[in-house]
């Protein structure tokens, strides 16, 4: 991801986000935003579109707790990316995670990391039928 602030005057800076590639020239379109999920969330998820093309259908680890344990326990890396396209975890294709909180900030490789953690939004309920009104049935 490729960032930058530029002056504004009154309002302080204004941020700039992008999507960039490192094996090839490809940029991605400039997102605004004042990071933290706003603007550069986009940026990441742009990237991740033009390496990783599907990566939003990659299964994902459900529970907090579980975003440091499935790293750490072989059998449980093994059984979540079975289910990636073959080569894309050695090419580095990202973790996802279901998000905290609505625009959860994208998680960065770092130290014992070697990955981007995509947050992506929690399904909506399994109840698709809500209870019938009493009303309605007399």
């Amino acid at each position: 991801m490729l960032s930058r602030s530029r002056p504004t005057g009154r309002r302080g800076d204004e941020r700039e986000f992008r999507g960039g590639c490192l094996t090839c020239d490809w940029e991605g379109p400039v997102h605004r935003g004042d990071g933290y999920g706003d603007g550069d969330n986009e940026a990441v998820e742009d990237a991740h579109d033009h390496a990783f093309p599907g990566w939003r259908t990659l299964p994902p680890i459900t529970r907090v707790e579980d975003r440091w344990a499935v790293p750490q326990s072989r059998s449980r890396w093994a059984q979540l990316t079975s289910q990636y396209p073959a080569g894309w975890i050695d090419q580095g294709a990202p973790v996802l995670a279901w998000s905290r909180y609505h625009r959860e900030a994208h998680a960065p490789p770092h130290a014992g990391r070697p990955r981007y953690e995509l947050r992506i939004n929690r399904p909506p309920s399994s109840r698709a039928k809500r209870p019938t009104d009493q009303g309605a049935l007399f």
